[in-house]
């Protein structure tokens, strides 16, 4: 006669399933800091996760090294390809020509105090790349050398990055594209003690991610097209980008539908989680792996649904670009800018609505499957 584990019969322990909960309050207090839909955000994640998945990775790691020097000019020609107007923007910010942004590219390895400010007071030295702004100036932060171990690190040579680190380049120079600088120089005795107008932060929320992720994809296909890197190299680091972005997205998910029933119900039972498991088919040690990754995340969900929802609109900003040209680029990223969600959602012919949904979702599908049908 076999006997069963209660440990593993059972999906979550008391004091586990107390953790939980506690996570939950914290997801409950992020919702009420933006003014955003969060219905609308838990519809679309779910249709997303319905529809795509991840895509299959190599689990040997490939390190592609470039001088720093050819990582920047890459960078730039990539820029120029794209739209004279952001190739003007690269050049001044990697040559540090606008007196109100400051950009610093370092060997992460190097780096020995990440909690020191600069005179703008914001961090000096980030372990991921950022885009920090105070008062109308923005500090770019590229940490290099990220994904290299301690003994690939002692092989390349000190001016060298890695194609890695030229994805991290385009993508925190992206995000000064639909930044609004000017906005955040109003200063405190202008505002007389009030907030200033939440709605460009809220679509920053919104887009901020989105803008990022296109230009990464855009960067993927110019490299393909117009280098000499290995194109298996190149589509891995693309692929593994799309995983991160759906892994965000599965638990932005997740806690979305958590908090919202803990706020309903005043409390995560161990009856709901079997029932979560349940409509979702997911298994025992899915959810409690899961669940620990939602306990331990230091992250919060506010930043994660950047990326969720950055990787679920970025294909239609990439789609528009090649359908359309610059110019539809150009006006998606004046309307991101001020702070004009639904406005930048219409430059790309996306009304919010499940029509609307469903076209976005279908643009990722088809970027997930193009990469997916390559070999690995």
């Amino acid at each position: 006669m076999s006997t069963v584990n209660l440990d593993e019969a059972i999906v979550m322990r008391e004091n586990f399933l107390k953790q939980l909960n506690q996570a939950m309050d914290k997801v409950i207090g992020e919702k009420e800091e933006l003014n955003i839909d969060y219905d609308l955000l838990e519809q679309a994640l779910g249709y997303m996760l319905k529809n795509c998945t991840s895509v299959k990775t190599s689990p040997i790691s490939v390190i592609t090294p470039l001088k720093k020097s050819e990582m920047l000019g890459v960078t730039l020609d990539f820029f120029k390809s794209i739209d004279l107007s952001v190739y003007r923007q690269a050049i001044e910010t990697i040559l540090q020509q606008h007196e109100n942004i400051k950009m610093k590219i370092y060997n992460i390895h190097e780096v020995k105090d990440f909690n020191k400010k600069d005179e703008f007071n914001v961090l000096e030295y980030t372990s991921d790349g950022t885009v920090q702004s105070n008062k109308g100036n923005a500090i770019v932060n590229v940490p290099t050398r990220m994904k290299v171990n301690s003994k690939e690190e002692k092989i390349l040579d000190e001016n060298e990055c890695t194609l890695e680190d030229l994805y991290i380049v385009v993508h925190e120079i992206s995000h000064l594209f639909d930044l609004d600088l000017e906005s955040e120089k109003t200063s405190n005795e202008e505002l007389k003690g009030k907030r200033p107008e939440s709605k460009v932060s809220n679509t920053r929320e919104l887009l901020g991610e989105a803008t990022t992720i296109a230009f990464e994809g855009m960067l993927t296909d110019y490299l393909l097209k117009n280098t000499d890197y290995s194109k298996q190299t190149i589509e891995e680091i693309s692929s593994i980008r799309i995983n991160s972005f759906m892994q965000d997205a599965r638990l932005v998910y997740a806690k979305l539908l958590l908090a919202k029933e803990k706020s309903k119900n005043g409390e995560i039972t161990l009856q709901y989680i079997e029932k979560f498991m349940r409509d979702n088919n997911f298994s025992t040690q899915y959810v409690r792996r899961m669940a620990r990754n939602i306990i331990d995340d230091p992250r919060g969900m506010n930043f994660e649904k950047r990326y969720a929802l950055g990787g679920l609109i970025a294909p239609t900003i990439i789609k528009k670009y090649k359908e359309d040209g610059p110019s539809i680029l150009k006006k998606y990223l004046e309307e991101s800018k001020n702070g004009n969600f639904k406005g930048a959602m219409s430059t790309l012919g996306i009304q919010l609505n499940d029509d609307g949904l469903k076209v976005l979702v279908n643009n990722l599908k088809e970027q997930i499957l193009g990469l997916s049908k390559e070999e690995r």
